[in-house]
This record gives C-alpha cells, structure tokens and sequence, in this order.
C-alpha cells in the first residue's frame, strides 16, 4: 500500500475544540486552512513516537461516539453492513467505520463534514455528511462500487478492458444486488486501472483536491506548508512505549511532522536529495 491519504474537507471555519473534543484522547488534530481558497482542511491521527506527515497515518475505523445518529442514516449504515458481508470472499471489506464516524462528527460540527481516504492498491473511499445525515458516498472495492447518492444505495460493477475476468461474476452482483436496500447501477468500465483517489475526486465538496491538496495525483500532500496554514492544534503528549514501565517518560512531547510523506523516504540519497 502506497501513496496513502485521508482526512476531513470542511468549507467553512468551525467549532474545531468541539470536534478534538469528540475524539478519544489518544487522537491527535491539526486543522488547516488553504491560504487562497475558503477550504478547512482537518488531519485527525492516533498518535505515536514517530514522526508524522500530514494526512498520510490512518483516522481509526473503530471510534466510538456518544451522538446518536438518525434513524435513516442508522439503517443505510445496516445496509452497507449488510453489503460488506455479501461481498465475494476474495473482496476486503472496510469502510464502515469511516462512514459512520463522518456522519457522527457533522452532528458534533452541526454542519456538513466530507472524509476521503485512498491509496493505490486497495483504499479508495469518499463520504459526505450533513448534521448526520448522509449525502453521498462510494466505496471502491476491487470489483465494485458501494455508491450512495440521491437517497439510494447501489452496486456498481466494474468492467476493466484490458482484464475482462478481473470483475465480478453475474452471480456476485445477484448476491449484492439482493441485499436489501442495494440496488443495481449500471457498469462502470476502467482503461488502466481504477484511478488514484478515484472517489475523493468524484465527490470532492468544493475547489479542485488537485490544486487544493495534490489529491488525485501521484505526488499528494507535497506542498502542504506552502498552500496551507495550521489554525488549531491538539496534539497529546506521547511517551515511548517502555516494556518495562507503563509509567509515561517525564520529556514526552508531541512530535513535530516530519518534512516529506512516509513513502517517499526510501528515494533519500547519501547527500540527503530525492532519489529515484
């Protein structure tokens, strides 16, 4: 897995304490606002002893909160359960949780709140929530889509040219399409492969991700110092994890981030210039 993203795409300034506040201790927030466009940006991570670069360590799938969410966006998140377990076994389920914090968190924003999540393997997921109500979503998966948008939840099947067997079967689709509340949408058909970020872009709230964040490229997050200014921070003290005390060391601090994405670390030469 490489190249990986997520985070929070706001369009307006926010209670950002509300939304630290919601969040179990151990998760660190940093908001940005781009420094030409009316764009908030939220970065929201578990912290831990090692360095950090924006947007690119996981947001938890298993948060828990203490909102309650409609009776409506409750019972869509059964139907993506209940989607995810029809999957084909070959198919890795996720998403679940993502959805259901996004939709938690614009109820304690009382607004709408927009997550994304990708890499260029098996992650590729978008959601937008309004006050805990969900606006749209899709969920990538190797040979389908989980899209919910104009208040319905579809199957979309995906057919790639140049590997016809990669899709699924007539009888996988059945199976999703029979889940209740799912319903058939028609193919989707992909030259190359399914593309980097391919639902972040697709439903991206506002602005351009390109211009915005590099979202959709194959070089995201590269210029986050420069288009972007931190406005709110809540960053837990950290401790080295010590087997032989639980007791946290007395110099842990917040560790500042780091000056270029995980992945490209690996191309550092000898005289500290990217490599290829």
């Amino acid at each position: 897995m490489g190249y990986y993203g997520n985070g929070f795409v706001l369009t307006k300034k926010l209670p950002w304490q509300a939304f630290a506040s919601a969040l179990p201790g151990s998760i660190a927030v940093r908001a940005y606002k781009h420094r030409t466009e009316n764009v908030w940006f939220l970065d929201a991570w578990s912290v831990t002893t090692r360095q950090h670069w924006p947007f690119t360590d996981d947001f938890p799938e298993d948060v828990t909160f203490s909102s309650s969410l409609p009776e409506t966006s409750s019972a869509l998140l059964s139907s993506f359960d209940a989607f995810c377990e029809a999957l084909p076994s070959d198919e890795t389920p996720y998403g679940a949780g993502w959805l259901r914090a996004t939709a938690h968190l614009s109820v304690v924003l009382d607004d709408s709140c927009f997550f994304f999540a990708g890499d260029d393997e098996l992650t590729d997921i978008a959601c937008h929530a309004s006050r805990g109500t969900f606006q749209t979503f899709r969920v990538r998966f190797e040979g389908c889509a989980a899209e919910y948008s104009g208040g319905k939840l579809s199957v979309v099947p995906f057919d790639f040219i140049e590997d016809p067997e990669t899709g699924l079967t007539r009888e996988q689709l059945l199976a999703l399409s029979q889940v209740p509340g799912v319903s058939l949408a028609p193919v989707q058909r992909f030259e190359g492969g399914t593309p980097l970020y391919g639902s972040a872009v697709a439903l991206w709230p506002s602005g351009d991700p390109v211009s915005l964040l590099g979202v959709g490229t194959w070089d995201p997050f590269k210029h986050v110092e420069q288009d972007l200014e931190v406005v709110f921070e809540h960053l837990p003290a950290v401790a080295p994890l010590l087997a032989h005390s639980p007791t946290p060391a007395a110099n842990s601090r917040p560790l500042a981030p780091s000056k270029a994405p995980w992945w490209r670390f690996w191309r550092r030469t000898a005289d500290g210039k990217d490599g290829c």
